[in-house]
């Protein structure tokens, strides 16, 4: 080998290694993803035993998992399309809600998820899901520890054991809840909130539930064989 290859090798080697680190963050950029992380995106779109869900697993032929945020306005004006299903298709479709609370942004965010973790302690997670969403600019205008009185007075309206419920949205079991969720959006490289899958698939959603719902019952005409 002569000596001005042996000085040029070390370089080439380097530029080499160079491109290789810069295609692979084309790829990413693109959003390519490899066999193992493709598999990982199935494996948290699967619906898990703690799961919060609406429907029939057993029966469902469509599953729609939305990661939100109870202090979003979108997530608040979008809600109405998951409350319930038209009869004809409630049966095949299993809703699973999970949390992103978009801390930068939201700050009584992290403390609504809770409320409806602890809510959900006592069966009663989708009833507190609605008056969050439905109460949001009450609470989302006011400090956290006011948002908190005002969540354990609206577990008092649902009938919830209000002392139960205080110990609850304290539990660090609860948070460790809303961090997983929020943990794997994040591993799902999620944009913002809400953020729907159909099927494992990400979903736009159309500008009306009806249109929503109609949808829904031409994918289940598809999969009715």
């Amino acid at each position: 080998m002569t000596t001005t290859v042996r000085q040029w090798l070390p370089v080439a080697i380097i530029i080499a290694i160079i491109i290789g680190i810069m295609a692979l963050i084309v790829r990413l950029e693109r959003g390519t993803v490899s066999q193992d992380s493709t598999e990982t995106v199935a494996q948290i779109l699967a619906v898990r035993a703690d799961d919060h869900v609406k429907g029939n697993q057993e029966t469902a032929r469509v599953v729609i998992v939305e990661y939100s945020d109870f202090q979003c306005p979108a997530c608040a004006a979008v809600h109405e399309y998951f409350s319930e299903f038209p009869e004809d298709i409630a049966e095949h479709v299993l809703f699973v809600y999970r949390h992103f609370p978009l801390t930068a942004i939201h700050g009584n965010a992290v403390m609504a998820a809770r409320a409806a973790e602890a809510a959900g302690r006592q069966q009663k997670f989708f009833a507190m899901h609605d008056m969050l969403f439905e109460r949001q600019k009450e609470w989302s205008a006011v400090s956290s520890d006011a948002a908190v009185e005002m969540f354990t007075r609206y577990a008092t309206e649902l009938g919830l054991d209000a002392e139960r419920f205080a110990a609850d949205i304290a539990d660090t079991a609860i948070a460790d809840r809303v961090t997983r969720d929020a943990r794997d959006a994040r591993t799902l490289r999620l944009g913002g909130t809400p953020s729907v899958f159909v099927d494992g698939v990400p979903a736009q959603l159309p500008s009306t539930p009806e249109q929503f719902f109609d949808a829904l019952r031409e994918r289940l005409a598809r999969t009715a064989s």
